[in-house]
């Protein structure tokens, strides 16, 4: 008898590195709901997860769907103006420094 060999559906990741997403947690403590910023640090190929590091140092990994739900802001390819960080954050939210006019 013949064995098929089963390949495990790859999806390839849909969200760069440097993507901007916001997403609503309580405060201990507090009993409020800050929003914080996070960014995709990493992409976990093998479970199709993207590892998201907030403003305040906390982390999580999370699926494509909860990227899509949080999106703020695709990141940017790196170019000569645009550090890969928080250019498409930056961009997306008015941050732009203005050219000083003559």
């Amino acid at each position: 008898s013949t064995k098929k060999k089963v390949r495990a559906a790859s999806k390839k990741q849909q969200y760069p590195i440097g993507t901007i997403i916001s997403k609503a947690f309580e405060v201990l403590g507090q009993k409020k709901i800050r929003s914080f910023r996070g960014e995709v640090k990493e992409y976990y190929s093998d479970v199709q997860e993207y590892r998201v590091v907030y403003e305040d140092g906390d982390a999580e990994d999370i699926t494509e769907s909860d990227v899509a739900k949080y999106l703020v802001a695709v990141a940017a390819p790196k170019s000569k103006n645009n550090d890969g960080n928080m250019g498409a954050y930056a961009y997306a939210h008015g941050d732009r420094k203005k050219k000083k006019s003559a």
